[in-house]
């Protein structure tokens, strides 16, 4: 039996151990020949530990920060202990300090998985940032077997655009769940659910509530698009540090009654079918790794609106996708969502159907993680 220790931040509510957790009880589904651990960096507990100890995992939580050097002294007691032969670190660069802390143990492959192309490093210092990046980097790659990049602009970016190495560098996206998408909601049950009337038009937005995602430019986006339509209302579906001022903006501009934020869901795909417009605004200097809401919403058969910040290689069913720079600005926006809503609804069922058939599918991408620690 393969052992695969997975490292991650925490089993909460981030994207990447989302899928994670899914593509467990996929493979466990299967009857797929591996066991499955996690390792929390954080040391916190999270909502999805009780369900995978449950079925079998291992969840471990590190009682030190990976900077510290007990860390790794930690991490190695864990891997041995288990009996792991597979380390699939999940960290970006900070993936250097367990793979660090494997060296010399017995293990048959150590994966490095680049989620983001951003490169940042937890830290609000600069010189920071400037002086532990590259040597991080180049840590990494000198020690993992595997590097995977969810996307091919993610796995260039980290290899600086050298040529991936064949059979080392390679590509495995973070595929998505499709069968909560095969449910047909009641659209008004949600809106009376939200004391929105039935005839709202929803615009999504799915994210952390921080600059990089941009949340704040959607409630400018509202303000202008509810002078061209008067039904338009606004989900916010994540937390984060910007939630008390997108809040506090909604009140200066009068829209609180057209906007809700609705924390994390678990129901992301029943909201996404009862919605009519994604709004995607990623800040645009650093591309998405791959943005799984934008797979999501295909999957819904959602039309999106996205900035230059969304990659393409997220976009499977095209007649979904409008793409619109930010400096066109809010105005700009809100004229081509105006369009948008007003154009005939789409195919659901057959954008699901691409999905489905897509190697954005949830077994499409846990048959590449089988085919990564067997061969």
């Amino acid at each position: 039996m393969i052992r695969v220790i997975h490292i991650v931040e925490r089993l909460h509510q981030n994207a990447i151990e989302n899928w994670l957790v899914r593509a467990f009880f996929e493979s466990s589904r299967r009857s797929e020949d591996v066991h499955w651990g996690f390792y929390c960096d954080s040391g916190q507990a999270g909502r999805w530990d009780q369900r995978l100890r449950e079925a079998g995992a291992d969840v471990f939580y590190s009682p030190f920060r990976p900077t510290k050097a007990k860390y790794m002294q930690a991490l190695r007691r864990t891997i041995k202990a288990g009996s792991f032969n597979v380390m699939h670190c999940h960290g970006d660069i900070m993936s250097a300090f367990p793979l660090l802390a494997s060296v010399g143990l017995a293990l048959d492959r150590r994966v490095l998985h680049v989620h983001n192309a951003s490169q940042r490093l937890p830290t609000p210092k600069r010189w920071k940032q400037r002086l532990l990046r590259e040597p991080m980097r180049r840590t990494c790659l000198q020690l993992a077997d595997r590097i995977v990049g969810i996307s091919h602009h993610t796995l260039a970016t980290f290899l600086k655009n050298k040529p991936p190495r064949v059979g080392h560098d390679v590509i495995l996206p973070c595929g998505t769940d499709t069968r909560p998408f095969t449910a047909e909601p009641d659209p008004a049950e949600f809106r009376h659910s939200l004391d929105f009337p039935a005839s709202a038009r929803i615009l999504l937005f799915v994210g952390r509530m921080i600059p990089y995602k941009n949340p704040l430019f959607v409630l400018d986006m509202l303000a202008d698009l509810a002078k061209l339509d008067s039904s338009v209302v606004a989900c916010f579906i994540g937390t984060g540090l910007l939630e008390s001022e997108l809040e506090n903006a909604a009140k200066q501009k009068s829209l609180l009654d057209r906007i809700r934020l609705l924390g994390w869901r678990d129901d992301i795909a029943r909201i996404m079918k009862v919605s009519d417009l994604l709004v995607f605004p990623n800040i645009e200097e650093t591309k998405e790794g791959l943005g799984l809401a934008v797979v999501e919403a295909q999957a819904a058969g959602l039309p999106m609106v996205l900035s230059l910040g969304a990659t393409e290689e997220a976009v499977v069913v095209p007649e979904l996708s409008h793409v619109v720079p930010l400096s066109r600005g809010p105005k700009g926006w809100a004229r081509r969502a105006a369009e948008i809503l007003s154009s005939p609804s789409p195919d659901r069922q057959a954008c699901l159907r691409k999905v489905e058939r897509s190697h954005l599918s949830l077994t499409s991408s846990v048959s590449g993680l089988m085919a990564l620690y067997q061969n």
